[in-house]
């Protein structure tokens, strides 16, 4: 079994929809060449003996007061291919490019009560603090 990791960008609009399973939602044209023209948006996929596998989206942050920071929005893979090391290749990608950019962090926001999730940021040498965070989400299509 080999897992391939590639990094997509502008141009590759199309082959996203190769991965299309991996994702929560249809995806929107519109929507991924936007996300893939930015600089600072970051969508890597990974193939399973050349068979779409999942994918990762990240999002590099500036601050003006500390080093950039890579904030690990969503890690998709297909069902049946789960728990064969596509997301750990992510991470570990995710992490490389991570570097390459100078950030001083990936961060990613999860809950116990995805198994999978907690174990694979574990296994990618997250630290976990043990506290209980709140989200807010402020619905700007709601006014």
């Amino acid at each position: 079994m080999t897992v391939v990791v590639r990094r997509l960008g502008p141009g590759d609009e199309r082959d996203v929809e190769r991965f299309a399973d991996a994702f929560d939602d249809p995806l929107d044209l519109e929507s991924t060449r936007r996300f893939l023209h930015d600089p600072r948006h970051h969508l890597l996929v990974a193939e399973i003996d050349g068979e779409p596998a999942g994918f990762t989206s990240a999002t590099e942050i500036l601050h003006p007061d500390k080093p950039p920071e890579l904030f690990l929005n969503e890690i998709g893979v297909v069902d049946h291919l789960r728990r064969r090391g596509a997301a750990h290749a992510m991470l570990r990608e995710l992490g490389s490019l991570g570097r390459e950019l100078g950030c001083a962090t990936i961060w990613v926001l999860t809950d116990e009560g995805n198994p999978a999730a907690m174990a694979a940021y574990g296994e990618a040498g997250g630290v976990w603090d043990g506290a209980r965070h709140v989200m807010f989400e402020i619905d700007l299509r709601a006014e």
